[in-house]
């Protein structure tokens, strides 16, 4: 399904591309357009901001983990 629409759709030229058109009449002031797009791919670049706040976040999270052991390991030495 590459989407739908509430106006008349057309043939397509074009490979991917779906036309439509209001039946060759103006349409009314506030009338409503709904377009409803099917599923599209998504490419790995599309996560490497959200993968790339995980990362910083398990970084300073395991860092933080670290220094706070060798505190405590540091301070029941004498």
């Amino acid at each position: 399904m590459f989407g739908s629409c509430n106006l008349t759709r057309l043939p397509a030229d074009h490979d991917g591309e779906v036309p439509f058109e209001s039946d060759g009449a103006l349409l009314p002031a506030g009338h409503v357009l709904r377009v409803q797009l099917g599923r599209l791919p998504l490419g790995w670049m599309d996560y490497a901001r959200p993968a790339a706040v995980l990362g910083l976040i398990g970084l300073i999270a395991g860092t933080s983990c670290v220094l706070v052991r060798r505190r405590r390991e540091g301070a029941g030495r004498p």
